[in-house]
Parts: structure tokens; C-alpha cells; sequence
């Protein structure tokens, strides 16, 4: 087997109990990485279309105070450039990725603790549940990884980027 449990079990000749330690201890690191990166973007992703909402609202009411140009310009140039940041960094989908890993996550430890077939079946060899239970872990996590790399490689290069060609 390639998993982690195997290889502390051959190298180290630890006993199940510390193995099961080890593997619960990734796991519950895996669920607060995935938990927080969930709420963090949630957070950012609120925050920043909120301020959208409410710095558009302020620009008719900046023009029509006749505060000046410059002055009701700056809230039109945030809310571009926090929209720019909302497509750069992509907020949305990053919580529903982490959140979605960290669920997943969640499943799969009451799977493992409530003996769930077939992977966690009581049929099967303690070390062989616990094999399976950091496979799973595993597959969760580069689940994710793998659905970042794919928002990642969708977003344009900005060196290919052409400005609009200005009319003379």
C-alpha cells in the first residue's frame, strides 16, 4: 500500500493506536486548513461585494452633490478594481471549493468512526480501515488541489490581454 499509515507502519513499527493518532491528527489539521480557507474567501467574498453595492449607490449621490469630478470618480475606480480582484482571486469559488473539501472531510471521519461499509466495514482488518480512511483523506484533498489548478489555468494570461484600441 502506498498510504501513509503503511509507511509509518514498516519504518517505524508503531503500534494501531498511534498510527490511528497520527492519521486522526493529519485529518483534523486537513479540516481546520480547509475550514478556514472556506470562511476566510466567504468573508473576503461578502466584504468586497458589499463594498461594490454600497460605493455604486454613492456615485449618483456624489454627482449629484456636485462634490467634483475627481471625488465621485474614486468610488467608480474601487468598485472596478475590487471587481478585478473578485475575477483575479476568485473569492466565490474558493469558499465553495474549501468549503466543500472540508465537508467532505467532516463525512468521511463519521464514516471511519460509525464503521461504514464497505470501505469501514467491521469485516475488515483495523489497519486496512484506516488505509482506506487516509486514502480518502488523500483523494479529498487533491480533489481540491486538482479543482484549483483547473480555475487557475482558466483564468487569462495578462500578458495576453489586449487593451481596447482607442478611436482617434
Amino acid at each position: 500500500m502506498s498510504s501513509l499509515t503503511s509507511q509509518i507502519d514498516r519504518d517505524n513499527k508503531t503500534s494501531f493506536a498511534e498510527r490511528e493518532d497520527i492519521v486522526l491528527t493529519f485529518h483534523s489539521e486537513q479540516l481546520k486548513y480547509y475550514k478556514n480557507r472556506g470562511t476566510r474567501n466567504r468573508i473576503q467574498y461578502y466584504w468586497s461585494h458589499t463594498a461594490m453595492l454600497i460605493l455604486s449607490g454613492a456615485i449618483p449621490i456624489l454627482i449629484y452633490s456636485k462634490v467634483g469630478e475627481f471625488l465621485s470618480a474614486v468610488p467608480a475606480a474601487v468598485v472596478g478594481m475590487l471587481a478585478g480582484m473578485n475575477g483575479f482571486f476568485r473569492f466565490r469559488e474558493n469558499w465553495i471549493k474549501n468549503s466543500n473539501a472540508a465537508h467532505a472531510l467532516s463525512i468521511e471521519l463519521i464514516k471511519y468512526k460509525a464503521g461504514t461499509p464497505p470501505d469501514y466495514s467491521a469485516n475488515l482488518e483495523p489497519q486496512a480501515t484506516l488505509d482506506n480512511f487516509m486514502i480518502r483523506i488523500e483523494a479529498i484533498a487533491e480533489s481540491a488541489l486538482t479543482e484549483w489548478r483547473t480555475l487557475v489555468s482558466m483564468a487569462p494570461d495578462p500578458s495576453e490581454l489586449q487593451s481596447p484600441k482607442r478611436s482617434r
